[in-house]
């Protein structure tokens, strides 16, 4: 009422002169990981509501079968490095060791040499020296304890390669607790042994001498010094599982989180063949994790130069997965435009924890108009922050916040309009932001 009697009482209204006006860009997204197969938060969320690792499987890998394999695997845990040490072995070769002792590999010429640290060789081989303990474990230093062999060879880039030659069972003992924390249930664990037994098993590095990397390109693997009782107990009660599809062992691919569903392989990895047991599905089970949704503030400036296409001004989202990951989306700015891929593009440009879902732009400026008061012989000044959400619904509530030495004071409301606009009048001159959905707009000065 102040303000319409104050307005109504003005002679005369200058223009109003423009305080600070700025661009925030919101973009929000849910999870963490590629999105695809099996969530490990969500296989936590299954497990405290009483679900079987086999019911939580198979809503993550549609149609398909739980069946037994074996094998080996073969995990690098050094690429071409210009020396390792090893201890805790008996064999090399065919050289008997002391346990007792390290030794040192280096590279001489086109093979490689173990020595003791005083110099002393032990073996040499221009091919694999396999090392091995009597307890079936062997320390490789900065590394940790690993089960079953160690295998050293020149490596590719010059130096010695280290790869641990390891049984299945002893490899996913390795795994499960490095991707899924052993507090967890235990059936959440086993749904994890046997997706990361399906895993290796289903996927292969394509290099002749390893299989598997030690790190997230694979699957994190931390030998025998990760194991822990609990995920132990959890890949001996799933020996050997696996799942099948039309036969044949699948890539169980899994993540951290879903933000509340998966989604189709195709739209993560572009050209990809689509896999009818990686397809998106409900995930309500993985609220727990701290990214099931989450935010990220940009100006315009910034996000504009990330993507590539200067200050950006709008956003056109052309492709959405399953679920609500973006797959393709057209960005335009002051340099150009850009179309980019969700998982392979703005993810990976901008650093986020997945895929995100949509782009929210607020934009605000603060106005100030002074003018003489009829009859009073004074002037009032008039303030003001009006701006713009996009994408904004038209009665959709707005609220300004005023900076405070403790914090943020809701001082304001108001609504937008049909074109996503609002107008809110404003009793001091401070710092201020509007508030939509939750997002919080850029930062103006209004004097």
């Amino acid at each position: 009422m102040r303000r319409l009697l104050l307005a109504t009482a003005l002679l005369t209204l200058p223009a109003p002169v423009a305080a600070d006006a700025a661009t925030r860009w919101i973009v929000k997204g849910g999870g963490w990981g590629h999105g695809l197969g099996m969530s490990q938060y969500g296989a936590y969320g299954q497990a405290l509501e009483g679900r079987g690792y086999k019911k939580i499987l198979h809503h993550y890998y549609r149609s398909t079968d739980l069946s037994t394999a074996n094998g080996r695997v073969r995990v690098l845990l050094q690429a071409s490095v210009g020396s390792s040490t090893f201890g805790g072995a008996n064999k090399v070769g065919s050289h008997s060791i002391k346990p007792n002792r390290n030794y040192i590999v280096r590279r001489s010429g086109g093979s490689i040499v173990v020595r003791t640290p005083r110099g002393k060789r032990v073996a040499r081989s221009s091919g694999v020296l396999r090392v091995t303990g009597p307890e079936g474990l062997v320390t490789v230093a900065g590394k940790g304890v690993y089960r079953d062999a160690i295998e050293y060879r020149p490596g590719l880039s010059g130096g010695v390669t280290a790869v641990n030659r390891v049984e299945l069972e002893n490899y996913i003992r390795g795994v499960v607790p490095n991707e899924s924390p052993g507090s967890w249930p235990i059936e959440a664990l086993k749904a994890q042994a046997v997706a990361a037994r399906s895993y290796a098993l289903g996927t292969n590095s394509g290099n002749p001498v390893f299989d598997q990397y030690d790190t997230t390109a694979s699957q994190v693997y931390g030998g025998y010094s990760s194991e822990q009782a609990k995920t132990n107990r959890a890949v001996a009660q799933t020996r050997g599982e696996v799942l099948r599809y039309n036969g044949k062992v699948i890539v169980a691919y899994f993540h951290s989180t879903s933000g509340g569903h998966t989604e189709n392989n195709e739209n993560i990895f572009t050209g990809s063949t689509p896999l009818p047991y990686i397809r998106g599905v409900p995930d309500p089970w993985d609220k727990t994790s701290p990214y099931h949704h989450w935010r990220v503030g940009y100006s315009a400036r910034r996000l504009g130069s990330a993507l590539g296409v200067g200050r950006l001004r709008s956003v056109n989202v052309t492709k959405r997965g399953v679920s609500p990951r973006i797959v393709w989306a057209k960005f335009r700015g002051s340099n150009g435009s850009a179309r980019l891929h969700g998982w392979n593009g703005i993810r990976a440009r901008l650093g986020l924890r997945d895929a995100p879902s949509t782009f929210k732009k607020i934009r605000a400026s603060g106005s100030t108009a002074s003018a003489a008061v009829a009859g009073a012989g004074s002037r009032a000044r008039m303030r003001d922050i009006v701006g713009s959400v996009a994408p904004g619904r038209a009665g959709a509530n707005v609220t300004v916040e005023r900076r405070t030495p403790t914090g943020w004071e809701r001082v304001a409301a108001g609504r937008l309009r049909r074109s996503g606009r609002f107008r809110v009048a404003l009793e001091d001159k401070g710092l201020y932001r509007v508030v939509s959905g939750g997002d919080a707009g850029p930062v103006v000065r209004v004097r």
